[in-house]
């Protein structure tokens, strides 16, 4: 297998990943080109940052539900 995705799908992807708020930063990896570099810095150009999100003091865990312990909860019982 190799990297097939063409400049035009990756940085429309990012762009969107981009609007979104998902996109942290953006680059590439083994099989990207300059042109793909090039695309991607015109697609998401002038899109604000992500603002990252206030963390809040709180465990969190998964299962097959979101579960979080803070302060406020009562003696838990995992496992």
């Amino acid at each position: 297998g190799g990297f097939d995705e063409d400049p035009p799908i990756t940085s429309r992807l990012l762009r969107e990943f981009a609007t979104s708020g998902f996109l942290n930063a953006a680059g590439g990896c083994c099989g990207t080109t300059p042109d793909h570099i090039r695309q991607i810095r015109k697609a998401v150009a002038g899109i604000p940052p992500r603002q990252v999100p206030k963390r809040v003091g709180r465990a969190k865990f998964s299962g097959l539900e979101p579960f979080e312990i803070g302060p406020d909860t009562r003696f838990v019982v995992i496992g």
